[in-house]
């Protein structure tokens, strides 16, 4: 019985560990959601691109079809 409370007693000390450690600034926070929206806007771009086949020049004339070439 003692070692099953000891050893209860040592995960909580480690959630509640884990808990405190990983608070952090405001500006951290949103510095990295910040990071986060940029990133996933610049995703939605790419794909909208994909979807609509204007990401990559086009293969079937010898011309460059998109902003490449002088």
């Amino acid at each position: 019985m003692m070692k099953l409370l000891v050893l209860a007693i040592l995960l909580a000390a480690m959630f509640v560990a884990g808990c405190g450690m990983a608070d952090m600034s405001i500006s951290e926070r949103q510095s990295r959601y910040k990071a986060s929206v940029q990133s996933s806007s610049r995703m939605i771009n790419d794909d909208w691109d994909f979807f609509w086949m204007v990401d990559r020049p086009s293969y079937r004339t010898y011309w460059y079809a998109r902003g490449a070439g002088g």
